[in-house]
C-alpha cells in the first residue's frame, strides 16, 4: 500500500522529485534488519550528474507556471510580441492610405496590403512565422509606396505641381460659378463648367490612375490655364454678355470689310491672298443713302462697294479728321455697303460670350427700283453652310401721296411706314425706304464669331447698313432707335423723342443736300458749340465742291422732290409737336408729314436772321405761320418726309424732337 502511494504520488512529481523522494524514503522510513549472512558493501549513493537534462515540461518535468521563464511561455509571448508589432502597423492605415490620395494605384495597392495584413492579425490561428511574414510584407508595402511617390514626384515636379493647383481650382468651383445662374451667362456658366468637369476628371483620376496613362503636363497647365483665364476675364465676359442681352452689340461697317474673291491664275489656282477693293465713293457725296434711284455708268447701278456719310464746312470743304482717331470718336459712322461685285463677300467678326442664339438686324434698302425682282442675300455663320435672308416677294405700286422722282414707278411695300420684322420673313427691299432685316444666329461660338456675307448667283445684294446683334428679341426698339439716331425722353410732364440727324440712318433725293458743320455757333444765342444741320432741302440750286477727286452730280431733283426723309421711333401712339434747330437769312417754309400726305404740319415765314445764327421752332404754339400743329404718329417706326412748299427752300435743318400732346383734361 505504500509503494502504491508512493509511486501515485510519483506519477504527479515527475522523474525528479521521484529520486529525491525515494532517498529520503529509504534512509528515514526503513530500519535496518540483521542478517545472519554476511554484509555487502553498502551501494554508494548515487553522485549528482555534473551535466543534467534541462527539464522539459510535461511528463519529464519543468514548471507550467508562464511566471516562471519556461520554454512554453516564450513561445506565446514572441507569438504576442508579433501580433502587438503588427496591429502597430496597421494603425498607421488611415494616415499612411491618405498620403497617396493622389496616386490611385500607389493607393490602391498599399490599402491592399492593409487588408491582407488585417486578416492575418484577425486569424486567432495564425502562427508566429504567419504574423512576422504578414507584417514584414505590410512594411516593404509602406515603403514601397512611399519610394514610388518620392520617385515619381522627382521625375514629374512640374506635373505635380500643376496637378496641385488643378486641385485648387477645382476645389474653388463653387465660389467661381456664383453669379451665374442668369440667362445671360449661360454659355459663360457652361464655358467654366466644362472646364471643371474635366479638372475634376483629372483629379478623380490622380496623377497615377489604377488604369490609362498619367495625365500630361501640357494637359494640366493648359486646363489650368483656361480656368485661370476664364475666371480672370469673369468681369468682362459678363459686361460683354449683359451688353448682348440688356441692348445689343453694334459692329460698324468697315472699308476693308469687303474682301473681293481670290484672283484665279492660269492654272487655275486661287492665289493665297484675297485682295480688298477699291471702289470709292464720289469726293462730293455728304449722304451717300438716297431716296431715288442711283446711277453709275448710264442707267447701270454705281460699282462702289463700301461709302460713308461725309460732313463738310458751311464754306463746302472737307471737315478734317471727321473720322476720329485714337483719341476722338468719328462724326458719325453712318455707312452702306451699296454692292458685292464679282464674287465679293463681306466678312463682319465679333467677340461674344452671350447664349448660343442670337438675332442679327441691319437697315436694307435698294440702290435702284429695277432690282427688287433679283434681290438676294446669304449669310454664313462660322464657315457654315449659308442661309438666306429671307424677303417677301415684292408689290408694284405707286402709294397715294409718295414722293417718287418724275418717270420712275418705286417698288413699295403696301405701307410707308417701314417695318422691323418678329420673324425672318423681311419686306422686300425699294429704293425709298430704309427697313430693317433681321436673321437669326443660332450656335454661336463662344468668343470669337465670323459671318460672311454673299451674294446667290443671278442675284444682286440689298444696301445694308451697319450690323447690331443681341441676344434678345426685346431689345428691338433700341436697335431702331441707334439705327435711326432717335433719343427717347420720358418723364412725368412729357415724352420726346429727338432725332439727331447726323447719326441716324436717312436719306436724301439729290447729291447737293449735305450735312454742315457750324463751328462754335450758338443756339438761341447761347449754348456756344459745333452744331451739324442738313442744307439744300428744297430749291433748285447746286452745290459745288472745290476739292480734288472724282465727283459725281447726281441723283438730281429740285424744289419739293428735294427732301429729306428721316425716322421716328414714337413711344406710343399719339399726336406730337414738332421742334428742332433751323438756320435761315430769309423767310422760309417747312412741310413734314408722316407715313401719308395728310398727316402733316407746316411752318411758313422761318427767318433766324442774318449770319448763319441758328434758332429752334416749336409748333407748341399758336402762331398764324403754323397749320397743324401736330402729326400723328403709330407705336413704333414712322417715315416721316421733310421739305419745303410750293419749290421753294426748306431752312437748313438740325436735330429735330417730336414731343407728345397730353390728352386733354375732361372738364368738371
Amino acid at each position: 500500500m505504500k509503494r502504491k502511494n508512493i509511486l501515485k504520488f510519483v506519477s504527479l512529481l515527475g522523474i525528479g522529485s521521484f529520486v529525491m523522494l525515494a532517498a529520503a524514503s529509504c534512509t528515514s522510513a526503513t530500519t535496518p534488519t540483521p542478517n545472519p549472512e554476511p554484509k555487502p558493501t553498502p551501494n554508494p549513493e548515487p553522485k549528482p550528474d555534473p551535466m543534467p537534462n534541462p527539464p522539459s515540461g510535461g511528463m519529464n518535468g519543468g514548471d507550467t507556471n508562464p511566471g516562471n521563464g519556461g520554454g512554453m511561455d516564450n513561445s506565446a509571448q514572441q507569438l504576442s510580441t508579433a501580433k502587438t508589432a503588427l496591429t502597430n502597423l496597421l494603425s498607421s492605415k488611415n494616415t499612411n492610405v491618405q498620403m497617396y490620395s493622389d496616386y490611385a494605384k500607389i493607393k490602391n495597392d498599399l490599402t491592399a496590403a492593409y487588408t491582407t495584413a488585417k486578416s492575418t492579425s484577425d486569424n486567432t490561428s495564425a502562427t508566429l512565422e504567419q504574423v512576422k511574414s504578414a507584417t514584414s510584407t505590410l512594411q516593404a508595402a509602406i515603403d514601397k509606396a512611399a519610394s514610388d511617390k518620392k520617385t515619381f514626384d522627382d521625375q514629374n515636379s512640374d506635373l505635380v505641381t500643376a496637378y496641385k493647383e488643378l486641385k485648387s481650382n477645382v476645389n474653388n468651383k463653387d465660389n467661381n460659378l456664383m453669379g451665374l445662374d442668369s440667362t445671360q451667362y449661360s454659355a459663360i456658366r457652361t464655358n467654366l463648367e466644362g472646364y471643371y468637369t474635366t479638372g475634376a476628371d483629372f483629379v478623380k483620376k490622380t496623377l497615377i490612375p489604377v488604369e490609362g496613362m498619367s495625365p500630361t503636363k501640357d494637359e494640366v497647365t493648359n486646363l489650368n490655364t483656361n480656368i485661370n483665364a476664364s475666371v480672370a476675364d469673369l468681369g468682362s465676359r459678363k459686361e460683354n454678355a449683359d451688353m448682348y442681352f440688356n441692348k445689343f452689340g453694334k459692329k460698324v461697317l468697315v472699308k476693308n470689310g469687303v474682301v473681293a474673291p481670290k484672283p484665279m491664275m492660269a492654272d487655275g489656282v486661287q492665289t493665297e491672298h484675297e485682295t480688298p477693293t477699291d471702289n470709292s465713293q464720289p469726293v462730293n457725296y455728304s449722304f451717300v443713302g438716297y431716296s431715288v434711284d442711283v446711277n453709275g455708268s448710264g442707267s447701270t447701278p454705281p460699282a462702289w462697294d463700301y461709302v460713308k456719310r461725309t460732313v463738310f464746312n458751311i464754306n463746302g470743304t472737307l471737315v478734317d479728321n471727321q473720322n476720329g482717331d485714337a483719341n476722338t470718336a468719328p462724326l458719325t459712322d453712318v455707312s452702306w455697303i451699296y454692292s458685292l461685285n464679282n464674287g465679293s463677300k463681306y466678312t463682319l467678326s465679333f467677340t461674344y460670350y452671350g447664349p448660343t442664339t442670337a438675332y442679327l438686324y441691319f437697315p436694307y434698302k435698294l440702290v435702284q427700283s429695277s432690282q427688287s425682282t433679283t434681290v438676294g442675300l446669304n449669310y454664313s455663320l462660322n464657315g457654315t453652310e449659308a442661309k438666306s435672308v429671307e424677303f417677301t416677294a415684292p408689290t408694284t405700286m405707286n402709294p397715294e401721296g409718295m414722293d417718287s422722282p418724275a418717270g420712275t414707278t418705286q417698288t413699295t411695300p403696301e405701307r410707308t411706314t417701314p417695318a422691323t420684322t418678329t420673324t425672318t420673313a423681311n419686306l422686300t427691299p425699294t429704293v425709298d425706304t430704309i427697313n430693317v432685316a433681321k436673321a437669326i444666329l443660332t450656335n454661336l461660338k463662344f468668343g470669337e464669331n465670323t459671318i460672311d456675307f454673299t451674294v446667290p448667283a443671278q442675284k444682286v445684294a440689298p444696301m445694308f447698313g451697319n450690323f447690331y446683334i443681341t441676344a434678345s428679341e426685346d431689345n428691338l426698339d433700341k436697335v431702331n432707335d441707334d439705327i435711326f439716331g432717335n433719343k427717347t425722353t420720358k418723364s412725368e410732364e412729357s415724352t420726346s423723342v429727338t432725332v439727331d440727324l447726323l447719326k441716324g440712318y436717312n436719306l436724301a433725293a439729290d447729291y447737293s443736300t449735305f450735312f454742315a458743320k457750324y463751328t462754335g455757333a450758338t443756339l438761341d444765342g447761347e449754348n456756344a458749340g459745333d452744331y451739324y444741320l442738313v442744307g439744300f432741302i428744297g430749291s433748285s440750286n447746286k452745290r459745288t465742291y472745290s476739292g480734288t477727286g472724282t465727283q459725281m452730280n447726281t441723283p438730281l431733283n429740285i424744289g419739293d422732290k428735294r427732301n429729306l426723309i428721316i425716322y421716328v421711333n414714337a413711344p406710343t401712339e399719339g399726336k406730337y409737336y414738332v421742334s428742332g434747330i433751323y438756320t435761315t437769312g430769309s423767310n422760309r417754309a417747312l412741310r413734314l408729314w408722316a407715313n401719308n400726305e395728310n398727316n402733316f404740319m407746316q411752318f411758313v415765314n422761318l427767318n433766324s436772321g442774318p449770319g448763319n445764327t441758328l434758332k429752334t421752332f416749336t409748333t407748341n404754339m399758336t402762331d398764324s405761320r403754323i397749320t397743324n400743329q401736330t402729326i400723328s404718329l403709330n407705336k413704333g417706326l414712322n417715315k416721316v418726309v421733310i421739305r419745303s412748299t410750293n419749290g421753294g427752300k426748306a431752312p437748313n435743318l438740325g436735330n429735330l424732337t417730336f414731343t407728345l400732346m397730353k390728352p386733354a383734361t375732361p372738364s368738371a
